[in-house]
């Protein structure tokens, strides 16, 4: 589960006293840690909050442009980029980023169980040792020294094969509720009880078991000549589906006239010529 990252930005072009920011990343996209259009570090304005700055699902401590933010370029080692519009850009400790005129450094500090808005950091005052010898003294300026090569900002640009990519992720992030805390730890069990199991959830209620040697009324006992298995019923006939209705004959008493079927009408002849009709005879024709 992700948890928050305590991180320092510095402003390599401020006053000293103006120089460290200690903030708190939070995780997730709620409003929390970010940059308004001038470069200045904005908390929990949504409104002026251009750039977002909080902490991935896999714990990498993430930038995120919108498009209103004016142009954006980390910085690491010899390498830059100008970060794209609504994709997360995964920085690292001691990257750079160049906004609006402002060159600010980014120390990441790891988890931090605190959120807290940002506020200056004011280192605790400590009071001068008095040198007593040659060696102190060298210690000392030693010490000087090398507070004030940190105090001066980001170190030098090393070798680009040294530095790792920029890494620029190709989906904005999705919007998810924050995880739910961890539940406390489980007490030690108590070596007197003997050896402790975890608690098993089952998805239903548990089904007893039936005895073997108990006889339920309908079930007969296959040991019993009396209660033999009945034969398997034979196979049923398959429908049989005819074609045509059946014709019931008429019923046929011994007194009864049979009625013999009339034969069929004649076919119907067609001649090819139509016929001649013989003319008539006059009576002079019969008596000659």
């Amino acid at each position: 589960m992700p948890r928050p990252i305590a991180v320092c930005i510095e402003d390599l072009d401020a006053q000293p006293q103006h120089r460290f920011l200690v903030c708190t990343a939070t995780v997730g996209v709620e409003p929390g840690l970010g940059l308004d259009p001038t470069g200045r570090v904005s908390w929990h304005d949504d409104l002026e909050r251009v750039v977002e700055l909080w902490v991935s699902q896999d714990q990498r401590f993430m930038l995120f442009k919108r498009p209103q933010a004016p142009q954006t370029e980390v910085h690491r080692g010899g390498r830059s980029l100008v970060v794209p519009d609504e994709k997360p850009v995964v920085l690292l400790h001691k990257d750079c980023v160049h906004i609006a005129g402002r060159r600010l450094c980014f120390h990441l500090h790891g988890i931090t169980q605190h959120v807290s808005p940002p506020q200056p950091f004011v280192p605790t005052p400590t009071k001068p040792k008095k040198q007593s010898n040659l060696g102190d003294f060298a210690a000392a300026a030693a010490t000087a020294t090398a507070l004030a090569m940190g105090v001066a900002g980001c170190p030098s640009p090393s070798p680009e094969a040294t530095a790792p990519p920029i890494e620029v992720r190709p989906e904005p992030p999705s919007v998810e509720p924050l995880p739910p805390e961890e539940a406390p730890a489980t007490p030690p069990s108590d070596p007197n009880l003997g050896e402790t199991h975890p608690i098993e959830v089952l998805p239903e209620p548990p089904i007893a078991p039936i005895p073997a040697n108990l006889k339920l009324p309908h079930e007969p006992n296959p040991t019993s000549p009396d209660d033999q298995a009945a034969p398997p019923e034979p196979s049923s006939p398959p429908i049989e589906v005819r074609p045509e209705p059946p014709r019931v004959p008429a019923p046929v008493t011994p007194d009864a006239e049979v009625i013999l079927p009339e034969p069929p009408p004649p076919p119907i002849e067609i001649l090819p010529e139509p016929p001649k009709v013989a003319a008539p005879r006059s009576l002079d024709d019969e008596n000659e």
